[in-house]
C-alpha cells in the first residue's frame, strides 16, 4: 500500500512539473512551426529557416517527456512499477492536453499518440522502446499488450494481463491514475 501511495505522489509531482512547465510556456511560441523563432530568440546568429524534420524530431526527443518510459519493463522493476510508469505517461499527457483529456483509441492508437502523433508532436515514448511490439502495441514485461480502458475523459485504467496472459483473471495488475 505504501508503494502505491508513493507511486501516486511521484506521478502527481511529475504531472505538476510538466503542467507548470507548459503553463508558463503557453503564451510563447512553442509549436513545431515556431521552433525556429524560439531558436532565433536564443541565438541571434541562427538563420530564420524552419528546422528540418530530423532536427524537429531530435528536439522533441530531448524533452523530458520522451524519457518517461525509459525504465518500463526494467528487470529491477515490478509489474506494479511498470504500470506506474505507463500511468505517469498518461498523467503527463493530461497535463499538456488538459482540455482534451486522455489519448483515445486502442493500444496501437495510444502508442501512436505517445510516439508524437498528437497536436503538438510531443513525444512521450521513444520509438526504439523495447516495450513496443511489432504490431505497435505497448506491452508488459511478459510480452502481453497493456489494456487501456478509458473510464472517463480524465481517468484511464491501465491493465496488464499478468503472467497468464489472460485479461480479468486474478494475476492481473491494474491501476487508474
Amino acid at each position: 500500500m505504501r508503494k502505491i501511495a508513493l507511486s501516486l505522489i511521484v506521478i502527481s509531482i511529475i504531472g505538476y512539473l510538466i503542467w507548470d512547465r507548459y503553463s508558463i510556456l503557453k503564451n510563447t511560441p512553442t509549436s513545431l512551426e515556431n521552433v525556429s523563432s524560439i531558436q532565433k530568440q536564443s541565438n541571434e546568429q541562427t538563420v530564420d529557416a524552419p528546422l528540418s524534420p530530423k532536427a524537429k524530431h531530435d528536439l522533441l526527443l530531448s524533452l523530458p517527456e520522451a524519457h518517461l518510459a525509459d525504465n518500463l519493463n526494467a528487470p529491477a522493476n515490478t509489474l506494479r512499477q511498470d504500470i506506474s510508469i505507463v500511468c505517469s505517461m498518461l498523467t503527463a499527457w493530461r497535463s499538456i492536453y488538459r482540455k482534451s483529456g486522455n489519448p483515445v483509441g486502442n493500444n496501437q492508437d495510444i502508442v501512436r499518440a505517445f510516439l508524437g502523433d498528437n497536436p503538438n508532436g510531443v513525444i512521450f515514448l521513444r520509438p526504439d522502446n523495447p516495450a513496443i511490439n511489432k504490431k505497435g502495441e505497448l506491452c508488459d514485461r511478459y510480452g502481453h499488450p497493456f489494456f487501456f480502458h478509458a473510464e472517463s475523459g480524465t481517468h484511464m485504467e491501465v491493465r496488464s494481463a499478468g503472467p497468464d496472459g489472460v485479461l480479468f483473471t486474478s494475476d492481473d495488475v491494474y491501476f487508474t491514475p
